[in-house]
């Protein structure tokens, strides 16, 4: 695999490297969307369709990791209840259309990615993408069906053909009642419901989805597959709930939640050098065309540093709590006993609850 590499330099040179887009949100073009730092482990790796083709192979032939190791991986997880997960060790185990199958996606910044495989047929389909509109996951079924359809259950993404029902006709009035903002109840995360252009949008967990509806307040996504929202408006209509159910099960709860829009005294109170000892770096919080944002990492010595938490704006979500734009980062700001910013504690994916203690005041930026 002569063309597979991890980054753990974001200043590295990578012959052929595709660059990733963001289509520009109320005009058309594009954006630049990559990553400027490290995330070496769950991300950062290059790689191509040839030599993914040899990923594959090796499930088969063993010839890296033994047979043993290949089936380990393949184990699924299983909770304390006795239920079976669809997820292994890095691996989705499930089933398109009646075929077993074995697959993992990918997203960052404006890439996307697919590795879907039908062992039992020994057909692997995958899908590199970068746009951040691309729905890879899609794509790759949308092949597999060329090639295996005559095997496969009848699709469930023919409803008319099917007779089943067709996507629902809803007036702006009617997104209307469901768009806003809503908050995981279980991890804090934030999702942004919208109407543009007559069309429902979501931004949820880093990635923007464009929304059909299959009825007043149920929708399915068109770059998530198999995802649905459920809204549980109240009685005078304003939304209350949103449940994010996947193939089988409601997998998310979210609340309607206010949204909060700081003053710019309070963004100013905010900048500051926060210090965190397990982590052994300071964060620097900066307020820049009155956005609260952060501006850079700092070691022991005071020297920035790279790789971590990409440079970004601060979004508000609740009072003293913003998240780090385009990621699953929060900050929770403490105060001390005259309501002055104590610091901070941070909230990331696999990580919760490292705190970081504010040591210098800035002036606005």
């Amino acid at each position: 695999m002569t063309h597979t590499q991890f980054r753990d330099d974001h200043t590295l040179l990578i012959a052929n490297r595709a660059l990733a887009y963001d289509p520009k949100e109320k005009e058309d073009g594009y954006t630049l969307s990559v990553s400027y730092f490290e995330q070496v482990g769950d991300g950062a790796v290059h790689t191509s369709v040839e030599d993914l083709q040899k990923w594959d192979e090796n499930f088969y032939a063993g010839q890296v990791g033994g047979r043993a190791g290949l089936a380990e991986i393949r184990e699924q997880g299983k909770l304390n209840s006795g239920k079976v997960l669809d997820y292994a060790k890095g691996l989705v185990i499930a089933d398109h259309r009646g075929l077993r199958t074995v697959s993992h996606g990918g997203a960052w910044g404006g890439y996307r990615a697919e590795l879907l495989r039908f062992p039992d047929q020994h057909l692997s389909v995958a899908c590199l993408c970068n746009r951040s509109d691309a729905n890879p996951s899609k794509k790759t079924q949308q092949v597999a069906d060329i090639y295996l359809g005559s095997l496969m259950k009848p699709s469930e993404d023919a409803p008319v053909a099917q007779g089943g029902p067709s996507p629902a006709a809803l007036t702006d009035e009617e997104l209307a009642k469901v768009s806003g903002t809503y908050r995981d109840v279980a991890t804090g995360a934030m999702a942004r419901i919208s109407v543009s252009n007559h069309q429902l949008l979501a931004d949820i967990l880093g990635t923007k989805a464009e929304l059909r509806a299959t009825g007043p307040t149920e929708f399915v996504t068109k770059s998530l597959p198999n995802i649905k929202l459920i809204f549980e408006p109240t009685s005078d209509g304003a939304p209350k709930k949103m449940r994010v159910a996947g193939e089988k099960e409601v997998v998310a709860v979210y609340e309607a939640v206010a949204d909060y829009a700081p003053f710019a005294a309070e963004l100013n109170a905010l900048a500051g050098d926060d210090a965190s000892d397990e982590l052994g770096v300071s964060f620097r919080l900066g307020v820049i065309e009155e956005k609260l944002s952060l501006i850079a990492i700092l070691d022991p010595g005071g020297f920035k540093r790279s790789g971590g938490i990409p440079l970004n704006e601060l979004r508000p979500t609740l009072v003293d709590e913003f998240e780090v734009r385009g990621t699953s980062v929060t900050l929770h700001f403490a105060r001390n006993s005259e309501h002055a910013i104590a610091g901070f504690m941070l909230d990331a994916p696999g990580a919760r609850g490292m705190v970081f203690t504010r040591h210098t005041a800035l002036e606005k930026q």
